[in-house]
């Protein structure tokens, strides 16, 4: 066997299965070149990601946002529960998920031909999603107010506060992606048309903007009418920011990553903010239908979150485990380093 087929099998960029259905995918190419911001595109709006999207190690991201169904089966957990943590959990009221949970006694169930679209979730909403995923997806209130975020605490007459500076923890094990690791799941690409790596002003793998229309025919989702979001969402709703996931599988970022020009804008945290105590979020412009922001899904387009945002979403980050040392790894690396003659 080739050695070059020996080190591709050790070092193959990959995607697997994570916990409530997640798809991971590899994000490679440790300590890639930074973005550079054309000089006639820097400004005092976009010179945030100049200099951005350099990531010294891998990463996971998920390849898609979190879907109704993910959503359901978390906070089925927590019902019945306080009233105070229902309205904690509840989905926003113009989410698709509001007009299709169905409350059967005090759980909540969704059509499973809806279960795979878009939810617009809150900020906190997001932090607790993720606390439950660190912490092993259990039912305890406690572990999904802390765990990979400080994100509540429970009081002694059993009331919940929410930290409004909530911090990533040491150790988290999903997290809500850095500017740095969007913009490298976005738009870096480790040999960009065949000439080493580069950057791509559309995470659709295209210095061109996004087609607009039906799937098939199309990047995104917008200028379509309502009739055509009805259809697509089973007759259930207009609303752009409720279609199906994956719905434009070749509006991919060079790693495979979906759903970045359409669905919730994302939630991002960006943590090279001068002049603040705590990391601020971003969103990544995404779901609007206008067609007069048509740099909208531009690389250096983004806007500050508040804590309490609503009609939100992400692609979820996790960590590459540190692999065993499989046969064809070892034979590969004893051919990197044979042995000096005495």
């Amino acid at each position: 066997m080739h050695l070059a087929i020996l080190l591709s099998l050790a070092a193959a960029t990959t995607t697997h299965a994570g916990p409530n259905g997640h798809t991971f995918i590899t994000i490679g190419a440790p300590g890639n070149p930074a973005y550079q911001l054309p000089p006639d595109r820097l400004n005092p709006l976009t010179e945030r990601v100049n200099g951005r999207g350099s990531v010294d190690y891998a990463f996971k991201i998920a390849r898609t946002e979190i879907s109704v169904g993910q959503y359901v089966d978390f906070i089925n957990l927590f019902t019945p529960g306080s009233e105070q943590l229902t309205d904690l959990l509840e989905p926003t009221n113009t989410s698709l998920a509001r007009s299709t949970f169905l409350p059967v006694g005090e759980r909540y169930v969704v059509a499973g031909d809806l279960r795979d679209t878009q939810v617009g979730l809150e900020t906190p909403q997001i932090l607790m999603y993720l606390n439950w995923l660190h912490n092993g997806r259990t039912n305890s209130v406690a572990d999904i107010l802390d765990g990979a975020y400080n994100v509540g605490s429970i009081g002694a007459d059993g009331s919940i506060t929410l930290n409004a500076e909530a911090e990533r923890r040491d150790g988290a094990r999903f997290w809500i992606p850095t500017l740095d690791e969007y913009l490298k799941a976005a738009h870096f690409d480790p040999d960009k048309n065949g000439n080493g790596p580069g950057w791509w002003d559309y995470a659709h793998s295209s210095d061109e903007p996004p087609v607009f229309g039906l799937p098939g025919a199309a990047d995104v989702a917008r200028g379509l009418t309502n009739d055509q979001v009805r259809e697509l969402t089973m007759g259930q709703s207009v609303s752009f920011g409720s279609l199906p996931l994956e719905l434009y599988p070749d509006a991919a970022s060079p790693w495979g990553v979906l759903d970045l020009l359409g669905g919730r804008e994302e939630l991002i945290d960006d943590r090279a903010v001068s002049g603040v105590a705590f990391r601020p979020f971003l969103s990544k412009f995404s779901y609007d239908t206008s067609l007069t922001f048509i740099d909208g899904d531009r690389i250096d387009d983004f806007s500050t979150a508040a804590f309490q945002t609503s009609q939100l979403n992400l692609h979820i980050v996790t960590l590459v485990p540190t692999p065993p040392l499989t046969a064809p790894t070892c034979i590969a690396l004893s051919l990197l380093n044979p042995r000096r003659r005495r």
